[in-house]
């Protein structure tokens, strides 16, 4: 996290410019000659923090991914896109296991908080969760650590979902905040149920949670309550009288008559469940409701249930050894109210988030509630966070996934509905991690309640805050279709972090958004309720309720997944929102915020993973260079007034940012109704006079060059296209490149690539000299170019670059580079002076060859040698301190006795029969050797020697045997090649071998020796 400062009004004041527009020209049309001048803006500008200026979050997952396992590996393979895109930060899934039934799979329905990938508990009893495997999580953050990037996790200290280990709880049915349910929708009545018995699922937690866990075990008394488990309150069994079924209790039992008690019985803390099974006579296990719930036979008896239930006569139910009963009984339950949601008396809001907030329970082991700044529960098990223990597991979770991942901090999800005692152990347990220096890592809360900025300034704003209001005010000025907000209202945000119009406001350290993964969900739910003829928070009266949970299948969300991605591409959008480029061109060129990129407005959120883009994409790319490589010094917002509106900033607002060079600086020119047609006089300041501009964002092809006061003159004509409804134009200067010198060495390199349109493209940063023995780099678009005195100047890029970047670069074993990249047959090679890295195109990235590996695959002819390219990089866990190198045509050993040699085909395998290093041939001592009669080959190791012919195969020979083979001229006596592996056993007169050769056998014996 960076340090973060409580800002105060000096470091926040804005320069706001009532500039009056222009009316009547069009984009193509001249300018007049002359301009009315402008008026003078008011004296107040903002600074911009460069701890969040110089910073991009990119949320790398949405909900809808399919469950591919890729996105890891995928992301990974994008780090250096990222970086020349400005990303920062990558906003990493919530990866933890979620249970079976979850709707998006792997998100924040968590069954297992430490299983990321490490169990086989996913799909077909893989180790993969949606996102990938554990190893694939440690890969990605060491690829984003290689290009420079830092990847924090979706925390969720708020939920468990999916427990499987049942316990009896009291629960009373409430609200949110734990109050007495009163159901605003139905009834307007208070709940009946207060004080009942519960068969919650709340105990377990998984492997992950069992092996790593500080709690090893979850229970009900680690909870305050429960979203509605859909169990239904006739789910404990009762008497005629209502009184619960007891069973196996020391006292205060209540057996069934119908049950024989020397027989088995299914039963939670000894309550009874309509979905046990008890023991009818010895080993005929029968479901409870057989006898608890005479309705069931009536159920299962009926014609019109025979499908299922397969009885004539009441009889047939209770046979030993009928499977049939268990469906027939799960279809019975399914139509009973006492058994489902119904009964749990559910709020039947449909809101549009999924969640309908006040459908819980409270357990009667909660603990304090709303000890939040929002409320208590939210979905799922809510954890008792105030509870001492429950803390100590959560600080212990918080370290461990640090530790295990090498994460930079982490998003902490919903952070207005626990303690914030929980946030604090966040901030001091990433705090701690770091050595405190917040510079390393990021920690971003999201809460949509202003009143998250008591706990923020109780800690310094140490956290960032999450920019709620600027997203609602965004929704509501360039969002709607039809009569938007004032415009002006996305830069004042009244309540938000940081208001960009009126002067002397202080701005709190925060991130910002347009999109995220549950704005995403809340419209493609209302895509599916439309589809339904639902409509959110519906008042019922005395109608049967409808429930969008209930209604809810995969066939209706692919459906109205489709609708969403089809009214991205319309001009007359009835799902989405309109002028999402507008939105992210304000967020990106704003000072004071780290805005946030989402992965479904840049790639189709249920495609393959970043397979298929949006018609945004392009757009947003280029907002984020324009960002890295313009939006520069302080910010000033200028409103204009056009004709029929009553204010300034009602439909047109510049955003200029002043640049801190010739070279930087942008203004963002927006309109939201498509029925503007005019021009702007924007000031960008007179350091940028008689300066050409182009728009980044490709809506204009014409360039503007500024006046002699620095005044730049553009058309603000709006359009209705599925990308924008208004007008949208992101000014910045042309060729700003042209300052930044490249010298010497590195210049003669740069040239011979082809300077500016070449290999490295243009220069980004100047020439550096602070490295190890005197040597330097400067980075360009496309790569770096190192230089030292001796080995000279070449570059480094893409996969290879940041594979010697996770070595430390050259201050690493691998050093400086001593060769530029060379690309043959698709592959590609660098070479250093610790090693050498190669790159193939399959995914595998850079993997590096060094040592006595290295020498000897160099030996025998590097990537177009008898090896060929590395596929895995050294590993050393042999015997004897030994290590191996795969590569596509073989492997290569090495162990401080023998050397490094090269091994493959037959002889590698009938060498892998007997055991590899640890069998008895040991490692090799030679490389192989394929000089011998009628094209055989043989090779040497520690216990012998293998030998291979085209019409006998690879046999090894070895010991006394051997010795004898070799006094008769080896292959080229009248023994030949072997056709066999020796074969030994052991008889009375102790150890006998044979081997079978071409010209016969030789035979050993510890009685007889040779014979």
């Amino acid at each position: 996290m960076l340090t973060f400062k409580r800002l105060t009004a000096s470091v926040s004041t804005l320069v706001v410019g009532l500039t009056t527009a222009f009316v009547g020209t069009t984009a193509d049309a001249a300018f007049p000659e002359t301009d009315p001048a402008p008026q003078t803006p008011m004296t107040s500008s903002m600074t911009p923090a460069p701890e969040l200026d110089d910073r991009v979050i990119f949320q790398g997952f949405s909900l809808y991914q399919p469950y591919e396992s890729n996105t890891y590996q995928r992301l990974g393979d994008h780090a250096d896109q990222l970086k020349e895109w400005g990303v920062t930060d990558v906003w990493l899934p919530p990866g933890y296991r979620s249970f079976g039934m979850a709707r998006y799979m792997e998100g924040y329905a968590i069954a297992d908080r430490y299983d990321l990938g490490e169990f086989p508990k996913g799909l077909n009893n893989e180790r993969a969760t949606k996102y990938g495997t554990s190893d694939e999580l440690k890969a990605l953050m060491d690829d984003l650590h290689g290009a420079g990037l830092r990847g924090q996790m979706d925390l969720v200290p708020n939920q468990m979902m999916g427990l499987e280990g049942q316990e009896a709880v009291r629960v009373s049915r409430v609200d949110h905040h734990g109050n007495r349910f009163q159901n605003q929708y139905t009834t307007h009545e208070p709940s009946d149920i207060q004080d009942e018995v519960y068969l919650a699922y709340t105990k377990g937690g998984g492997p992950g949670q069992e092996k790593y866990g500080r709690i090893k075990e979850f229970n009900k008394n680690h909870f305050n309550g429960s979203s509605l488990q859909q169990l239904g309150m006739g789910d404990v069994l009762k008497d005629a009288d209502g009184k619960p079924y007891r069973v196996k209790q020391a006292s205060g039992n209540n057996p069934p008559q119908w049950w024989d008690q020397s027989l088995g019985i299914n039963d939670v803390e000894g309550y009874l469940s309509a979905r046990g099974a008890f023991e009818l006579t010895a080993g005929n296990w029968k479901p409870t409701i057989l006898k608890a719930d005479p309705g069931f036979t009536d159920f299962a008896l009926d014609r019109a249930n025979r499908e299922t239930c397969p009885y004539t006569r009441a009889a047939q139910l209770e046979e030993p050894g009928d499977n049939a009963i268990w469906a027939c009984r799960d279809a019975y339950l399914s139509t009973q109210d006492a058994y489902g949601s119904r009964s749990e008396e559910p709020t039947f809001a449909n809101d549009e988030s999924g969640i309908d907030w006040d459908d819980q329970m409270l357990f009667d082991t909660h603990g304090p509630l709303d000890q939040s700044f929002g409320n208590e529960f939210l979905v799922g098990n809510d954890f008792k966070n105030t509870d001492p223990e429950v803390q100590a597991e959560q600080r212990h979770w918080m370290k461990w996934l640090l530790e295990t991942y090498k994460l930079d901090g982490f998003r902490i999800d919903a952070a207005a509905h626990y303690d914030t005692d929980i946030l604090a152990i966040e901030d001091e347990v990433t705090s701690q991690h770091f050595g405190g220096d917040r510079s390393k890592y990021t920690s971003y809360l999201e809460a949509y309640y202003d009143d998250q900025n008591g706990y923020l300034d109780s800690r310094g704003n140490r956290q960032l805050a999450m920019d709620g209001d600027l997203f609602y005010n965004m929704q509501g000025t360039l969002g709607r279709r039809d009569h938007p907000a004032w415009l002006r209202e996305s830069f004042e945000g009244r309540h938000s972090a940081v208001d960009r119009i009126n002067p002397g406001q202080p701005a709190r350290p925060n991130w910002s958004f347009v999109n995220n993964h549950d704005q995403e969900k809340n419209r493609v739910n209302l895509a599916m309720m439309k589809r339904l003829g639902m409509t959110p928070n519906h008042q019922w009266g005395d109608a049967v309720p409808r429930s969008f949970e209930e209604e809810y299948t995969k066939e209706l969300e692919r459906a109205a997944l489709n609708d969403y991605n089809a009214d991205l591409k319309k001009v007359d959008k009835t799902l989405s929102p309109v002028n999402v480029p507008s939105m992210y061109a304000i967020l990106l060129t704003n000072a004071g915020t780290v805005p946030t990129v989402f992965y479904g407005d840049m790639y189709t959120t249920n495609a393959s993973y970043m397979s298929e883009k949006t018609p945004y994409h392009d757009t947003i790319a280029a907002l984020l260079k324009a960002r890295k490589q313009f939006a520069k010094g302080n910010q000033r917002v200028e409103l204009f007034q056009t004709p029929g509106t009553v204010a300034e900033g009602q439909q047109v607002v510049a955003s200029v940012r002043e640049g801190d060079s010739r070279g930087t600086g942008l203004a963002t020119v927006v309109a939201n109704v498509p029925t503007v047609d005019t021009h702007v006089r924007v000031n960008m300041g007179r350091e940028h006079a008689n300066q050409k501009y182009r728009d980044v964002t490709g809506n204009h092809s014409q360039q503007y060059v500024t006046d002699g006061q620095g005044f730049l003159t553009v058309p603000v004509k709006g359009k209705k296209t599925a990308q924008v409804h208004g007008s949208l134009g992101v000014w910045a200067p042309v060729n700003s490149d042209e300052s930044i010198a490249v010298h010497g060495a590195i210049r003669a390199k740069w040239g011979s690539l082809g300077g500016a349109t070449g290999v490295m493209g243009r220069a980004t940063g100047i020439e550096a000299c602070f490295l190890r023995d005197g040597g330097c780099f400067q980075a360009f678009e496309h790569g770096r170019i190192y230089w030292s005195p001796a080995t000279g100047a070449h570059f480094v890029r893409g996969d290879i670059d940041r594979r010697w970047g996770q070595q430390g670069w050259e201050t690493g074993f691998l050093g400086y580079p001593t060769t530029d990249e060379i690309c043959r047959h698709g592959y590609c090679v660098q070479e250093f002076q610790g090693g050498t890295i190669t790159w193939r195109p399959d995914g595998r990235r850079g993997l590096i060859i060094k040592g006595a590996i290295l020498g000897e695959w160099n030996r025998i002819g590097g990537v177009d040698g008898v090896m060929g390219p590395a596929q895995i990089e050294e590993q050393c866990w042999l015997r004897d301190g030994g290590c191996f190198q795969r590569f596509d045509r073989g492997h290569i050993y090495w162990q401080r006795h023998t050397g490094a040699h090269f091994v493959r085909g037959e002889i590698f395998k009938e060498w892998g029969r007997l055991g590899w290093e640890a069998g008895r041939m040991g490692y090799p001592t030679g490389p192989e050797a394929c000089v011998l009669k009628d094209g055989g080959c043989f090779q040497s190791y520690e216990g012998g020697l293998i030998y291979w012919t085209m019409g006998t195969g690879a046999h090894p020979v070895i010991g006394k045997i051997g010795e004898h083979y070799a006094s008769t001229g080896w292959e080229r006596g009248r023994f030949g090649y072997p056709v066999e592996a020796e074969r030994c056993t052991v008889g009375t007169k102790g150890l006998e071998c044979t081997q079978r050769f071409q010209g016969g056998v030789i035979r050993w014996s510890h009685a007889r020796g040779i014979h």
